[in-house]
Formats: C-alpha cells, structure tokens, sequence
C-alpha cells in the first residue's frame, strides 16, 4: 500500500470516527438536554404546549403559561380579555400600549415587561395590546376591534415601533408595512404624496437562513446562540434611501389611520421608536428619520436608539431582555410628557 492510500484510509477513519462521534453527542443532547426551538414556545403547567392567541384577531384569555426558549425561562399570564396581564387594568386606561413582539414582552416574565414597570412606577391604569408577528396596520385592526368589542376609552396611546435601516430585517415595522401596503393597499397614498417603488425586501439574510437549515439540531443550536450575535452584525447593512422613502410613505398611511382613529375616539397617541440590536452601531438615525417622514402631525415620537446597548438584548433571540425592558421603561417615564419629537423628520 503506497503512503498515499495509507493516509487517505487514515482520514476516512478520522473523518467516521468524527461523525459518529457527532451523532453520539447529538442523540444525547436530544435525549437528556434538548433545547426549546428558536423563539421559545409555551407551556401550561402540566408541561402542554400552548397557542398563545387562538386566531389573528382573537387573543386567548385567562393563560398562565411559561414561555421557555434557551436564553429564558418566562412567567406569562393573560386577562380576561385575552391581552397581556397587568397589575392595575381598566377600560379606560390612562396608557394602552401598542406594538408586536417587543410590546408584549416576548422572553421576560409579566411583572419585567417595560409597560408594567412604567405604569406600576407612575401609579396608572394601563392595557397592553402587543401582539407578536404583526405590523401597524394589523396592531391598528386590531386596537379598533378591542375598542369596539370591549368598549374600551384610553386616554392615550403608546405605539412601540421595531424599526431598522435595513428593510429585510425579520419583525421590522417599515418593511413589514410596505409589504402589506403593496400586497393589499396599492393605490390607496395620498395623490401629493410621492409614488410607492419596489423595495428590496430580500437581501440574503444569512443568520435566517442558517437558523431554518440547522436550528433543527441540538449541536448546531448551541453553536448559533454563541455565534448569533457577530452573524448578525456581520451580514447586517442599511436599505438604500430609495427604499426606505416608500416604506416610510406605506408607514404614514398606517398612522394616519390611528390618527383617524384618535381622533374618533378622542385619544392621543405618542409613537416609540426601538431597533433591533444590529442598528446600535449608527443605523437607528436613518430608521427615526423614516418614522419622523411618517408622522402624522397630531403624534409626537420617541426616538430611542442612542439609549440602548447590545447587552440589553438576548443575543440568539433578539428581543429586549429584562434590564432591556427596564432600560426602555426608564426611557418613557423621562420622555412621555415631553410635546415633542425625538424622530428627526430628515
């Protein structure tokens, strides 16, 4: 046998040898240490899985559930009318939040969620209406259904807004609004607005990807939570202003619905701007400008992006984490009452 055929059946060993090895430590893990899929999912006390709303528009009430993902362990419970429980609830609320995932307080338990925090701090009544995976014009349907359905009076609403200079972001409201503008409301801006263009909404979102094709097994899970956050940084890169312009014009339609909406029902309504940890570096400027074009001229805006760190978020999962929520909690109760708008307009 020449060395060459001897060192090839040497890596052929090694490399079996290695793989076996990867599918021993793998059945393992799945055996006695699986981790919960990315996102998390929800779990009664009797260890069931659980849908947290029963249908787009109707949330599920009365759970008491914990909401388990490899980063956390959440205590989530929801009240009689399906939304996110807080201490001090009313139909009339001085404060009713609004917003998808980072609203409702996806991976902290009820009592670390920042409208909580906010409103146990200043003594109001409160409602939060958050609903993970949706966009303004779905969280507006459905501010209008809950208002029609329980006859509920806020006083004032607060709408939370995951924005991000790159529109391919996953849960990004501008490029989440566009889409559904384009899909559903073609035609319908304003005749002295500028014209709606096509945005690109598919840059190759590596992370993603990889997390669809690998989350599935336990080895490559553990390796993506160590390795998610520089990923994520890395394939990271603004939209284009072309881009941005239009998904700013399908954002403005979707507030001027709101404002439509306050002011039928005699609410006023101040807009919060978060991003997602990648926009820290510089990005947040070009999302509050976007958000500031989009500005109905009776809402103020918060802009938060300077406020944050990377460490206020779970690195795999992305949302705000416990001193996150508490960090944004903090930034509302210095910034509500001020009759002012931190999104600069551009």
């Amino acid at each position: 046998m020449t060395a060459l055929a001897k060192s090839l059946k040497t890596i052929t060993v090694q490399v079996i040898v290695f793989l076996v090895g990867l599918v021993a430590i793998e059945l393992t893990l799945r055996q006695f240490l699986p981790l919960p899929p990315h996102g998390g999912e929800y779990r009664d006390r009797n260890g069931n899985a659980v849908r947290i709303a029963r249908d787009v528009d109707s949330p599920t009430p009365r759970l008491d559930v914990r909401h388990l993902a490899s980063e956390f362990a959440a205590h989530v419970r929801t009240s009689e009318l399906g939304f996110r429980k807080m201490s001090n609830e009313s139909a009339e609320p001085d404060l009713l939040f609004l917003g998808d995932s980072f609203t409702f307080g996806h991976g902290v338990s009820d009592d670390e969620v920042f409208s909580e925090v906010l409103c146990g701090r200043r003594g109001l009544s409160c409602l939060n209406l958050g609903r993970s995976g949706t966009q303004t014009f779905d969280q507006v349907r459905l501010l209008r259904n809950a208002i029609a359905a329980h006859q509920l009076q806020p006083k004032a609403i607060v709408l939370t807004m995951l924005t991000a200079c790159w529109l391919g972001v996953a849960g990004n409201d501008l490029g989440d609004n566009l889409v559904f503008y384009r899909n559903t409301r073609r035609g319908q801006l304003d005749p002295g607005r500028p014209p709606l263009l096509r945005a690109g909404l598919d840059p190759s979102d590596l992370l993603r990807t990889l997390q669809g094709w690998l989350g599935g097994f336990e080895i490559t899970k553990r390796v993506m939570m160590v390795a998610s956050s520089g990923l994520k940084r890395g394939a990271y890169a603004c939209s284009a202003a072309a881009d941005l312009d239009p998904a700013a014009d399908a954002t403005s339609v979707a507030l001027q619905e709101l404002a439509q909406l306050g002011e039928a029902k005699g609410f006023t309504v101040k807009v919060v701007v978060i991003h997602p940890f990648q926009d820290l570096d510089g990005g947040f400027r070009a999302s509050e400008t976007a958000v500031g074009r989009a500005l109905p001229s009776s809402f103020d805006c918060i802009g938060t992006g300077a406020k944050f760190r990377a460490e206020h978020y779970y690195p795999y999962d992305g949302h705000l984490n416990a001193s996150g929520h508490a960090n944004l909690a903090g930034t509302l109760d210095a910034e509500l009452d001020r009759e002012s708008s931190t999104c600069k307009s551009g």
